[in-house]
């Protein structure tokens, strides 16, 4: 399970409320202490399937937009990428895996949340390119927080409506159809009334027992048994089944992460920047979906535009060997020189013909 969201929507409270341990540590009022990926593992008896062993990982991620802006953001996201490819389950270089639930925290009073600038279009627009998201079998579940206080309308009318249009954002930008549930984080302040260990909403929506229910949903339309048991089994006894912290925790960058998402997002955000050639590549990279893949080629369109390798009608004068030749000692893959092939028209490998007399005879 991927806990994520954007930076003071109320990440913190929510996932210590919904998951029932101290998920991220409050170092203040204002400020979680989240600068690392950090994996907690919850390991559970399940007389179902027979095991003492069943385990749920819940990966906690920094959030999007905090207050370091974009720099922030590029060396967070650069964080999470380097974790996904070290993970012994998620960076699998046999078979793709995604989270089974990727959680996003949002807070619904945001009244830009249809502006292309806005902070949530912005971070579901960088959140896509990490590969995580399960287009065939969606595992989005949207958290919405302070719903107590989203307007004046009619509660469930706002709601809906605020729901209609994440739901939109999540279609365009991640190509999926999520699930949407809403908490209100103040409900000891607000003294909301209780019904046993749940508290109840202005609708009457139990809270959080409308978030394991969403995460038993998305688990039913993936048809995981094993997830949909593990769920089960810790949220109905939370207080019995404490996640161990991992003592691994990413939090050294590597400078080649940091470069890649510098491109990813300033090209994200800064559209009318890209050249031609960037253009052709990023089309050819949207098609991959390892991640290994996506990474080497992003490094490919920081060379090219290094040595001014910019416009297709300079790219497709040219064969492999002379676009080698100028970014030396940059070292291309048989991946980059497909992609220069295929996307930007460069022409392969121009080998002469060799005869060659490799002689025969018979062993004895």
């Amino acid at each position: 399970i991927f806990l994520y969201g954007l930076s003071g929507a109320g990440k913190t409270s929510s996932l210590n409320h919904i998951f029932g341990f101290e998920v991220i540590k409050i170092v203040n009022k204002f400020k979680a202490d989240t600068n690392s990926v950090t994996e907690y593992i919850a390991t559970m008896k399940s007389e179902v399937w027979g095991v003492n062993n069943l385990q749920i990982n819940f990966i906690d991620m920094p959030g999007w937009s905090d207050s370091g802006g974009e720099e922030e953001d590029i060396q967070n996201m650069a964080l999470i990428d380097q974790f996904l490819l070290n993970h012994d389950t998620l960076g699998s270089k046999i078979y793709k895996c995604y989270p089974n639930i990727v959680t996003i925290v949002i807070d619904p009073n945001d009244r830009r949340l249809n502006d292309k600038d806005a902070r949530v279009v912005r971070m579901f627009r960088a959140l896509n390119k990490l590969n995580v998201i399960d287009k065939e079998r969606p595992n989005v579940l949207i958290i919405l927080t302070h719903v107590d206080s989203v307007g004046k309308k009619s509660f469930t009318q706002l709601l809906n409506e605020i729901i209609g249009i994440l739901g939109n954002l999540v279609k365009c930008y991640l190509h999926c159809i999520p699930t949407i549930v809403y908490l209100e984080n103040s409900y000891e302040e607000l003294e909301l009334r209780k019904s046993g260990d749940w508290t109840i909403l202005k609708d009457g929506t139990l809270q959080p027992k409308n978030v394991f229910d969403g995460m038993i949903y998305i688990m039913e339309k993936q048809r995981d048994e094993i997830g949909h048991e593990a769920v089960r089994i810790y949220f109905t006894s939370r207080g019995n089944n404490k996640p161990i912290k991992k003592q691994y925790e990413c939090s050294q960058l590597k400078q080649n992460q940091i470069t890649k998402w510098s491109i990813i997002i300033k090209q994200e955000f800064s559209p009318h920047q890209l050249n031609e050639v960037n253009l052709a590549l990023q089309k050819y990279i949207d098609s991959k979906s390892d991640q290994l893949s996506i990474h080497t080629l992003v490094l490919l369109t920081v060379e090219l535009s290094k040595h001014e390798l910019t416009q297709l009608s300079t790219l497709q004068t040219m064969d492999l060997y002379q676009v080698q030749e100028i970014i030396q000692p940059y070292r291309m893959s048989k991946l980059e020189n497909q992609a220069l092939v295929m996307a930007c028209g460069v022409k392969p490998y121009q080998f002469e013909e060799i005869s060659r007399i490799i002689g025969c005879g018979k062993n004895t």
